[in-house]
């Protein structure tokens, strides 16, 4: 081979990688850009200042990358939008997106602990019983002690209290526990109180009540 293919071919080669590099940098810019009122929302909602994301606005920012978080923020943006609706005919797509919007995330991104809790609360809302539960016993799974989880979850599972096995309905009451024990927050202000309210409209008072006591005399008792 003569001496200058030997040089071209690696800077041939040198020079597809470059724009290559280059191309993908500039489609995760643009992308970026694309996502960046989604991701204003998700910032805004996570403290409780947001208002609810556009209708108008949501083709417009479905992901192109396999970014797992996107997926999750879109997924959040959804769910949102379909709580501030209430004919349950027009919440139906939100949540349909959502669900797609999680399920691929998690394909993404399979150990979102808080993902997984996600997809538990849309599968109630579209009374898919089975999902929710599979998705709320991973979710419990990944982290079986995440504070901010509790919340979410106590309720989840103090819903589908009824179709959980032990493991999970051990899962509901460290939750349970773990929100009735924890410091009041600008999310949850009065955490006992909002359990306490939570319970008894579904008349799963007495069942809280002995999830609690039982925890305190599993704890008493290692001691």
């Amino acid at each position: 081979m003569p001496p200058f293919v030997e040089h071209a071919v690696p800077r041939g080669l040198a020079l597809v990688l470059a724009a290559c590099l280059f191309w993908f940098a500039g489609e995760r810019l643009r992308d970026g850009s694309r996502m960046a009122p989604l991701t204003a929302f998700v910032h805004q909602s996570w403290w409780g200042l947001g208002q609810a994301f556009p209708q108008t606005a949501m083709p417009s920012v479905i992901p192109r990358s396999g970014d797992g978080r996107a997926w999750s923020m879109l997924a959040q943006a959804a769910l949102d939008r379909a709580d501030r609706v209430a004919d349950p005919a027009a919440r139906e797509p939100f949540l349909a997106l959502a669900e797609t919007a999680t399920q691929r995330a998690l394909r993404l991104s399979p150990a979102l602990a808080s993902t997984w809790a996600r997809l538990s609360l849309i599968a109630v809302n579209r009374d898919r019983a089975g999902l929710a539960v599979r998705a709320l016993a991973r979710s419990q799974a990944l982290a079986p002690h995440g504070p901010g989880l509790a919340w979410p979850r106590a309720k989840l599972g103090l819903y589908l209290w009824g179709r959980l096995d032990g493991r999970a309905r051990a899962g509901v009451a460290t939750d349970v526990a773990t929100v009735w024990h924890q410091q009041p927050t600008s999310a949850l202000p009065y955490p006992r109180q909002a359990l306490q309210r939570f319970a008894v409209g579904l008349n799963r008072q007495p069942l809280m009540s002995r999830l609690l006591h039982r925890r305190v005399a599993a704890q008493g008792a290692r001691r």
